[in-house]
């Protein structure tokens, strides 16, 4: 009986551990929308912007949000600043695009995704991002 426990708790044991090699993978790889994955997935305009050979900021709204209103302001006053530099990809949520919000995982609006001029995601910021800490996101990426 001895024999038999020991044998079962071993069993136990590398599934468990097989179990979280394999999560840890999963959860690991790069996500669509999120750091490490690629830009230029699932629009268009997007893998347009990732092969520029610019940065790309991209902006996830909706016209019926508080917090995008405010965001819109801090648009206003940063695009002027960095148009040459940097691509500016403007996603209001709508029948055509309500996919690409979904495959990104856009729960919170203002959702800001900010790529390198390689098309790789560099960082996300889900909700209201202000216009000090957004210029120095970018500065970073030039």
């Amino acid at each position: 009986m001895g024999r038999a426990r020991l044998l079962l708790l071993v069993a136990v044991a590398v599934a468990l551990v097989a179990v979280a090699g394999v999560s840890f993978y999963y959860l690991s790889q790069p996500r669509a929308g999120f750091p490490g994955a690629s830009i230029g997935y699932g629009d268009p305009q997007l893998q347009s912007s990732a092969k520029s050979g610019k940065p790309t900021l991209v902006y996830f709204s909706t016209l019926d949000c508080p917090a995008c209103l405010m965001e819109d302001r801090v648009m206003d006053a940063i695009v002027p600043d960095f148009n040459t530099t940097v691509n500016f990809v403007f996603m209001r949520l709508s029948s055509s695009n309500g996919a690409l919000f979904q495959d990104w995982s856009v729960l919170v609006v203002p959702t800001l995704v900010l790529a390198d001029k390689d098309g790789i995601i560099w960082e996300r910021h889900d909700g209201y991002v202000g216009e000090s800490d957004l210029r120095t996101d970018l500065q970073r990426l030039l």
